[in-house]
């Protein structure tokens, strides 16, 4: 009962623009896990020479980290690519501002949108279908 609800929830999230709330929560996430991953590298490149178990430890800090911030990182293009729309106005506003850009613009930049030609398609599906 409540994984129905909360895949409803998602549905109406995704569909509207409520979804940068949740995107900019997920970025600051990320830039948290970045810095942790700065800290793990150091950590790890201290500990060599320092024993096998201090190396160890430190290198699987730093692989949990560097781990939990590509899933980050994937859950934020999946959620952008869930609302093309979105996605697609956060790329068109490119080059406008002066300054730093926003980092959910960054990230945009870098997904690209394959857009379905519906005509083409149906025509497509005809032909197979006959």
């Amino acid at each position: 009962m409540k994984a129905d609800f909360r895949k409803e929830g998602w549905l109406i999230l995704i569909n509207s623009p409520l979804i940068l709330g949740v995107v900019q929560n997920f970025i600051a996430k990320q830039r948290m896990l970045e810095l942790s991953e700065i800290q793990a590298g150091k950590e790890y490149e201290n500990s060599k020479g320092h024993g096998t178990s201090r190396e160890y430890e430190a290198k699987k800090k730093l692989d949990v980290v560097s781990k939990e911030k590509k899933h980050v990182e994937k859950m934020i293009r999946h959620l952008l690519l869930a609302n093309p729309e979105l996605l697609s106005s956060l790329k068109k506003a490119k080059g406008w501002k002066r300054g730093r850009k926003d980092p959910i613009e960054i990230l945009a930049a870098g997904i690209p949108i394959n857009r379905v030609k519906e005509k083409a398609w149906l025509d497509e599906m005809k032909k197979r279908i006959s």
